[in-house]
């Protein structure tokens, strides 16, 4: 769990974990992500709205909704 937050790369933490198999990690890190998302969707927060009558803004990094073509930018797990 600690390489996942700090996000290290795979390639790393096999070699800190002596790991030789990239499956493990991505398990791993889907698991985290899954249990950080379910936590986040049972707590019931109100994003934007008013806040001291003043506006609340929510900024949206769209790059992590769209598509890249040819898979550019996606992350391979090679040592």
């Amino acid at each position: 769990m600690y390489y996942w937050i700090y996000e290290l790369k795979f390639k790393h933490v096999m070699l800190f974990e002596d790991i030789s198999n990239c499956d493990t990690i991505v398990n791993y890190n889907n698991f985290f992500r899954l249990d950080c998302f379910n936590r986040l969707m049972n707590q019931h927060i109100q994003l934007g709205g008013f806040a001291n009558g003043q506006p609340k803004y929510v900024e949206v990094d769209e790059s992590y909704f769209l598509h890249q073509k040819y898979h550019r930018g996606q992350r391979r797990c090679s040592m």
